[in-house]
């Protein structure tokens, strides 16, 4: 018989809290489209205030648009430009922020 009292686990309570990222600051480098806007979807959605970056200027506009700006903004960014990446972000420190990167870097070149 399952027990009904049963707490749920602490990573359970964090996962299942609808503002856990209320008061930081997530990056979201390189998507403003498909897995990266859902990212940045689900990280307003719990509470953060997101940085959205891309190469698509257009893509990542609409994204921060439809957000709202008190939410989300664009900032240009290519990945494989080191000091466009150091610019994208929230100046150091402190330096709270969640980081999702692509796979590109200065050691692959990009073909578009």
């Amino acid at each position: 018989m399952p027990d009904d009292n049963k707490q749920p686990s602490p990573a359970a309570a964090i996962l299942h809290n609808p503002r856990r990222l209320e008061g930081k600051v997530a990056i979201v480098i390189g998507d403003s489209r498909g897995i990266g806007e859902a990212i940045v979807r689900a990280f307003v959605h719990h509470g953060a205030v997101v940085i959205v970056t891309d190469i698509d200027d257009a893509g990542g506009q609409a994204l921060a648009a439809a957000l709202g700006p008190h939410v989300c903004t664009y900032v240009h960014c290519d990945v494989v430009e080191e000091a466009d990446v150091d610019h994208a972000g929230p100046p150091r420190p402190p330096r709270r922020a969640v980081q999702q990167r692509r796979g590109a870097g200065p050691q692959q070149k990009r073909t578009e």
